[in-house]
Formats: structure tokens, sequence, C-alpha cells
């Protein structure tokens, strides 16, 4: 059907992983770590697993809040870097 599995191969007893499964493993965890960021900060700092609502379009509408708060988060957590690498530079 065409697709292909975005599953970490694992090694076993006895069995350790090969050259090519471990870069198959380092490009998808480089794909991994950007969205489960933003999951984990779902459940830890805005503290929701689940999306209570009812219909799709309700549902929509919270994921899109809570992205634009993550992302509003992150631009301010840039913008204060930016801040101190520009005072520590003068």
């Amino acid at each position: 059907m065409g697709f292909t599995s975005e599953i970490h191969e694992r090694k076993y007893r006895n069995q350790e992983l090969t050259e090519p499964q471990e870069q198959a493993n380092q490009e998808r965890s480089k794909i991994r770590a950007k969205v489960e960021h933003n999951f984990g900060s779902w459940v830890n700092e805005m503290g929701e697993k689940v999306i209570e609502t009812i219909g799709i379009v309700r549902a929509e509408t919270v994921i899109e809040l809570r992205n634009l708060a993550y992302n509003f988060k992150r631009y301010i957590f840039w913008e204060k870097r930016a801040l101190h690498q520009e005072l520590q530079v003068v």
C-alpha cells in the first residue's frame, strides 16, 4: 500500500543493531523529537492528555489553540535567548 514503518529498530540480547539500522533510527528520531516536544508540553505544562470536546470542529480548535500557546512560549524563549546573547557580546 506504499506505507513504510517509522518505528525504531531495537537491539535484542546477543544481537546488536547494524550500522544502517542505527542510522535509520537517528533519522526517525529527528522527526519524532520535533513532534513529541509539542505533545510533551501539552501534558506537562498545560495539563491535558485528552481533548474533551464534542465534535471534530471543536477538537481541531482546541488543538490549534494549544499549538498557538506552545508557539508563543517558544517565541518568548528564543527572544529571551537572543537578548541574553546580545548582552553578553556587548
